[in-house]
């Protein structure tokens, strides 16, 4: 046996030697309902100023599935659910299992456009939500909390029992397409009670367990942060909208209200990392588990939580919303001072990982090829789009009968067993964890009536920071309004897909090949990085320079004036934790996040800490 056959025969037979039997292969909704005979007193949700135990929160879920069985909805239905995070969310997410119905996730922050997109490719028929978004569309039927409220309050409380299979769908997750529109991805409830049984059982998450909950419901994630804590007989600490906005408060929470799990992309825990060096008093901290997913992992990071949380056990996982949230992991202990980046990992149980090349033969160790991943832990669908779920889950050459997923993505084996990812070779980016493929911003900004052509690329140069930059040219001698181009693109896409910058040029450069110039394309963005240096405008006050080499720091870009709105310019939510962390550092001052986030410019804040700097000095006297 030659050397690759021996490999081969190791990757198939020992790396991929996950196959397990799921023990409580039951579905979502069922899992939590054994909980509740467990511990039916014990707390499910709580929120800053309220708590639900295992009992209030199932009756709930009863008396809401009973009352959307009435309106109409049942087993096998899709029911869209358009909420912010709350007790009341999760509450409407259990219900519809009850009834063996799907839920179908929306973001309260997504323009309407897209709203509509999601809730037409679903064929949704109804929606439950908490805002008047929909108010004006006639296509589906609509359910306020006003009305579920007044049915928490009736008196047929027991479960329904209803028979859902476990094979039936459990929900569908939207994702950025290629061709313009978002695409679901279809789970069902056996794919996900695998996940659960796996992290749970790995992990020992179990009813002393406190997960603080900060993702977004479209983020698949959250499958796991509820069905799979509620599983558990853990509780779930949900933050509101203030609390998710303020990294040194969830810091707060983490240090002391009993936090044990803590589960984000990375990108959420820098946020908090921002804080770490600060003095924080009551350190009551029992976090355990820091999960992180959805992007790269900063290398010290791992080293960085482990000193403010020094009995937590940090977890990379990865894998693609097609193969039900996560499907491999590595346990980040001591890291390599050799490593490019953290290790993928390994796969989880009853899932298979294989780097192939064009012919779909296994790769060498280090060699480069493409990530695919097998086993039954794969949705089953992008949901109404066949020939797009042929074209991504192919047979797999290695399990006769079974499919495989062409994640996109390009890895290698490393000696060890170990994967490491090496990142995309096609359109498709990674923005803040969420997925952005460049076809469907290209797709809204061509409906602008006088926009030409379109170009989009990425500036990796910070692969935890990816930027957007998007060009275009028009028809005519058309001399558009940025903003206008900005606006317009606000009303399809979701913040993260905004290009940072936008710039309009006469034609798209072209090289001899007949090819876009992505090199011309890019030193028209390094110049407007670097020209026009804002440290050289006479005018400044003294504030608003300390504030212009604050944003030069973080955002990597001079070509900035004091009237700019921070998020218009490279900012996000992520880096305006930093922006006040320096601002609270350099004026020795106490400063809101919520302030920042009101007064993006510097001419506006500026105006703002020289107030509060005068308040200290005046209370120091």
């Amino acid at each position: 046996m030659s050397a690759k056959q021996e490999l081969v025969k190791v990757i198939l037979n020992e790396w991929n030697n996950t196959s397990k039997k799921v023990l409580k292969e039951i579905c979502m909704h069922t899992l939590f309902e054994n909980q509740v005979a467990i511990q039916p007193n014990a707390i499910a949700i709580s929120t800053r100023y309220s708590k639900l135990t295992y009992t209030e929160l199932n009756k709930r879920a009863n008396l809401v599935a009973k009352f959307l069985i009435s309106k109409g909805m049942g087993n096998g239905d899709f029911v869209g659910i358009l909420m912010k995070p709350s007790p009341d969310q999760i509450i409407c997410l259990m219900a519809i299992l009850k009834i063996g119905a799907a839920y179908v996730p929306m973001n309260t922050k997504d323009p309407l456009d897209r709203i509509l997109d999601i809730s037409k490719s679903a064929n949704l028929q109804h929606i439950i939500t908490d805002t008047d978004i929909l108010k004006e569309v006639e296509s589906v039927s609509t359910y306020n909390l006003t009305e579920l409220h007044a049915v928490m309050s009736g008196t047929d409380i027991q479960n329904l029992n209803l028979q859902v299979d476990i094979s039936q769908p459990a929900y569908i997750i939207y994702t950025s397409g290629s061709t313009g529109k978002p695409k679901g991805v279809l789970v069902t409830h056996q794919k996900v009670a695998n996940l659960i049984e796996w992290v749970n059982t790995t992990f020992k998450v179990n009813d002393k367990d406190i997960l603080l909950w900060s993702t977004n419901l479209c983020f698949d994630l959250s499958v796991y942060d509820i069905f799979g804590s509620l599983a558990a007989g853990a509780c779930i600490r949900i933050l509101n909208i203030e609390e998710r906005l303020n990294p040194e408060l969830q810091l707060q929470i983490l240090l002391n209200e009993g936090i044990t799990f803590w589960d984000s992309a990375p990108q959420s825990m820098q946020q908090l990392g921002t804080f770490f060096n600060k003095s924080i008093e009551g350190d009551n901290s029992k976090l355990r588990l820091v999960f992180m997913s959805g992007d790269w992992i900063p290398l010290k990071l791992a080293d960085e939580i482990r000193t403010v949380f020094p009995n937590a056990t940090v977890v990379s996982l990865g894998g693609a919303t097609e193969a039900t949230i996560w499907s491999n992991y590595f346990i980040i202990g001591k890291v390599n001072a050799n490593w490019r980046s953290i290790p993928y990992g390994k796969p989880i149980q009853n899932a298979r990982y294989y780097i192939l090349n064009e012919e779909l033969q296994h790769c060498d160790l280090n060699e480069k090829g493409d990530l695919y991943i097998g086993g039954p832990v794969l949705a089953r669908e992008y949901y109404g789009d066949a020939e797009l779920t042929n074209r991504k889950f192919v047979d797999d050459p290695y399990y006769k009968g079974h499919k495989m997923f062409k994640t996109g993505d390009k890895a290698l084996w490393m000696p060890d067993g170990n994967i490491e990812f090496l990142g995309r070779e096609d359109d498709q980016l990674k923005v803040r964890g969420y997925r952005v493929e460049v076809g469907e911003i290209k797709s809204v900004a061509l409906q602008i009536k006088y926009v030409k052509d379109v170009v989009i690329i990425a500036d990796k140069s910070d692969k935890f920071n990816a930027k957007l930059i998007m060009y275009f040219s028009c028809f005519g001698n058309q001399k558009p309004d940025i903003e206008n181009v900005k606006e317009y693109m606000r009303k399809g896409l979701p913040e993260y897909m905004i290009p940072t910058f936008i710039f309009h040029i006469e034609q798209i450069p072209i090289t001899g090949n007949g090819k876009v110039d992505s090199t011309k394309l890019f030193d028209i963005y390094m110049q407007k990085g670097t020209t026009n240096n804002i440290l050289e405008n006479d005018t400044l006050t003294d504030i608003e320079r300390k504030l212009a080499e604050i944003w030069i720091d973080v955002l990597k870009v001079h070509n900035i004036k004091p009237e700019d709105n921070f998020f218009d310019i490279g900012g996000n939510s992520i880096l305006s934790a930093f922006i006040v962390y320096k601002i609270e550092s350099c004026f020795n001052i106490k400063f809101n996040i919520k302030s920042f986030f009101e007064n993006p410019h510097i001419n506006k804040l500026a105006r703002i800490i020289d107030r509060e700097v005068n308040a200290s000095r005046e209370y120091a006297k």
